[in-house]
């Protein structure tokens, strides 16, 4: 169930803002389909590691991008968590 609702949200283009390369377009992407997830009641921590590896797949980033982008990443949703 949760992989058909990532996947949907994923389907859905990248938000028009988004611009640039891989790693700002994964942001975009990852950001979209997590508020999408936690809108439709998904717990972060599923939401979270399910989207990731799903974005991966759709995006090519080297190691050190992922690396700053899921600290960065991890750093948001745990600000957003907070927020609701």
């Amino acid at each position: 169930m949760h992989f058909q609702l990532a996947k949907g949200t994923l389907a859905a283009p990248v938000p028009p803002a988004a611009q640039g390369g891989p790693p700002e377009l994964f942001r975009a992407r990852f950001k979209q389909a997590l508020n999408a997830c936690l809108g439709k009641g998904f717990l972060m921590e599923e939401s979270f590691a399910l989207i990731w590896q799903e974005s991966l797949e759709e995006f090519t980033l080297s190691q050190v991008e992922q690396r700053d982008l899921r600290q960065e990443l991890l750093e948001w949703a745990s600000t957003r968590a907070n927020l609701a």
